[in-house]
């Protein structure tokens, strides 16, 4: 039976059928995705003999294992798996005990033209933060993933605010953040704006899925939170 991974097979919606016309000629189809096995319509499930969802960088792995198993290439495997897997592990062994000594705080924003949320271990920027020992304002406050209090937010003054930007426009994103929170005369006197320590995540990264590239993200968090830690 020959195999096929199919990227992305919940979206757009109708990519169900392809999935099925595979499956129907005898193939034996692996969906690989970001959105909860539970959230697929039942088409879809219907149509795939497995799905991987892909969020994190176990799932990453899980995947590549999947995937580099299916082609007989373990030497692709260990080159953009296992060596991606080492390179992030150096950096949490690295970073974590310091921010473990001096824990600092942070508040994860993901903004889109029309609004923002606050986010935690549902996205990505919000697991590695969390392995690295940032403690996320979502986890003291989870009302915040329901509503951006600018109340809540100026009571915790996060030491750190991170912003990922979501759709293909990221200064109607900017300007939506501009026109919401951003608009709150206190927002300037929070520390993490007064410092510095107000970022916007590069999309390649924190966005989309950053792949073989798992290890430049850590690092690139790293750098901001613990600088001069990965040196040497």
């Amino acid at each position: 039976m020959a195999n096929v991974i199919f990227i992305s097979p919940n979206f757009p919606t109708n990519y169900w059928q392809f999935c099925r016309e595979l499956k129907n000629n005898g193939m034996n189809v692996l969906g690989i995705g970001d959105q909860p096995y539970d959230e697929l319509s039942p088409e879809l499930k219907a149509s795939l003999n497995e799905y991987y969802k892909v969020d994190t960088l176990e799932d990453y792995l899980a995947a590549m294992e999947v995937c580099t198993s299916i082609t007989g290439r373990a030497d692709l495997y260990e080159q953009n798996a296992l060596a991606v897997q080492r390179q992030a592990q150096e950096v949490i062994q690295r970073v974590r005990p310091l921010l473990e000594e001096e824990p600092v705080t942070a508040l994860l924003i993901r903004a889109y033209s029309t609004g923002a949320k606050a986010k935690g271990m549902d996205n990505l920027a919000g697991v590695m933060l969390h392995q690295l020992g940032v403690k996320n304002l979502v986890d003291q406050h989870p009302s915040l993933l329901e509503e951006l209090s600018m109340e809540e937010i100026i009571a915790a003054d996060p030491d750190y605010i991170f912003v990922t930007i979501m759709g293909s426009s990221q200064q109607k994103a900017l300007d939506a953040l501009a026109e919401g929170i951003q608009k709150n005369p206190a927002w300037s006197s929070l520390s993490a704006v007064q410092n510095g320590r107000y970022v916007i995540l590069p999309g390649d990264l924190f966005h989309y899925k950053p792949n073989a590239r798992w290890g430049e993200s850590y690092a690139y968090l790293a750098d901001i939170l613990c600088p001069g830690a990965l040196e040497g």
